[in-house]
């Protein structure tokens, strides 16, 4: 039993060294490739669809905490780091590619909605940003005060639509 586990072990930290050689792969050509990896191209690239599955197991449990590691730390690069890379570098429309990977790995989450409104916003694409400002409002973020303060966010500080957002998310809004 120990020598399977040891095993076990040993196979888990060579894919997880392989997934996430791909991940900061994929993160590179997003940040800097004129052709970019398509959302179906980077979640077969990392496995994402067995990971997912992997993760959901509930007869091994050690390769369920390793898979959920993995798609975790995926996450936190596509939906956090290198999109904030891009827009730091000025770059908003090449965080899009990564923000959809990312909402592959957890669709709906807020985060992927406050990264893409930062992305439309700093693109010019205001209607779009402010549709994933309301996914916020929709998930229930009432982080109002945090994204009056964003600078990403510049771009819609006087758009109405925008303002009316804000108020539906503060407290006693409707």
């Amino acid at each position: 039993m120990v020598r399977a586990a040891k095993a076990t072990l040993a196979e888990m930290a060579a894919r997880r060294s392989a997934f996430d050689d791909e991940l900061m792969l994929i993160s590179a050509e997003l940040a800097w490739k004129e052709v970019l990896p398509s959302v179906t191209e980077a979640r077969s690239r990392l496995g994402l669809d067995r990971l997912q599955a992997e993760a959901r197991s509930a007869t091994d449990t050690l390769r369920a905490q390793g898979a959920q590691r993995q798609l975790e730390n995926a996450f936190v690069q596509l939906a956090y780091y290198t999109p904030l890379g891009l827009l730091q570098r000025g770059k908003p429309e090449l965080a899009l590619p990564a923000l959809d990977i990312a909402d592959a790995i957890k669709p709906g989450n807020p985060r992927v909605c406050w990264f893409r409104a930062r992305a439309f916003a700093q693109a010019g694409r205001a209607s779009e940003a402010l549709e994933q400002i309301a996914c916020l409002t929709e998930a229930g973020v009432t982080e109002a005060v945090a994204l009056d303060e964003d600078l990403y966010l510049e771009p819609l500080r006087s758009d109405p639509r925008y303002l009316e957002l804000l108020r539906r998310m503060r407290p006693g809004g409707p």
